[in-house]
């Protein structure tokens, strides 16, 4: 799902990183799921959060890096805060409501990318996700750690909502500063 919804997004922020030598604070409200047991809900509810889980586990070999128990958590908050028919309507979910495979890449709008990076978080360390994602770039190891060591929570969560967003204005304003502090002379 995300594996797909912005795999170019992602890259992007690796190589734009590369090219220039805790979990964030939810602001939108949203609590993610526990990632602890099963999905609750419908038997639709608990086919989708299954589907979600396996594809974003199976996006992991694009550098995503997300574990079963993390891919579950962003599966069932998606679920949560989107809803399904939500996923069918933003083109994450096709019409048998498994995770889209075509088709272009849906952008989300203000208010969808700040719940889907606030669920993200929730699930996942970002600055660990960033550094992952920098590794798996083939980012030099001073520049990746540079980087991480200068990221704040807000920027992380407004690289993940430009994302998110498909933005890439906002993508790279949100990380000119950490780059301007890790530029190689």
């Amino acid at each position: 799902m995300i594996a797909r919804l912005r795999p170019l997004a992602l890259v992007a922020v690796v190589v734009l990183l590369a090219g220039c030598s805790g979990s964030a604070p939810s602001s939108s409200g949203v609590t993610p799921p526990s990632s602890a047991g099963s999905p609750s809900g419908s038997s639709e509810t608990q086919t989708v959060v299954q589907s979600l889980t396996a594809s974003l586990v199976a996006g992991t070999s694009g550098g995503f890096g997300f574990t079963q128990t993390q891919a579950q958590c962003v599966a069932e908050g998606f679920v949560k805060v989107f809803g399904v028919q939500g996923l069918v309507t933003m083109g994450v979910l096709d019409s048998s409501l498994a995770p889209a495979t075509s088709g272009p890449i849906p952008a989300m709008d203000a208010t969808q990318a700040a719940q889907a990076a606030d669920v993200t978080l929730g699930c996942v360390d970002g600055k660990q996700f960033i550094q992952q994602l920098m590794a798996n770039g083939a980012a030099p190891q001073t520049l990746v750690d540079c980087v991480v060591n200068n990221l704040g929570d807000q920027t992380v969560r407004d690289v993940l909502i430009a994302t998110f967003q498909d933005d890439q204005t906002k993508l790279q304003a949100a990380l000119m500063p950490v780059m301007g502090n890790c530029t190689v002379g």
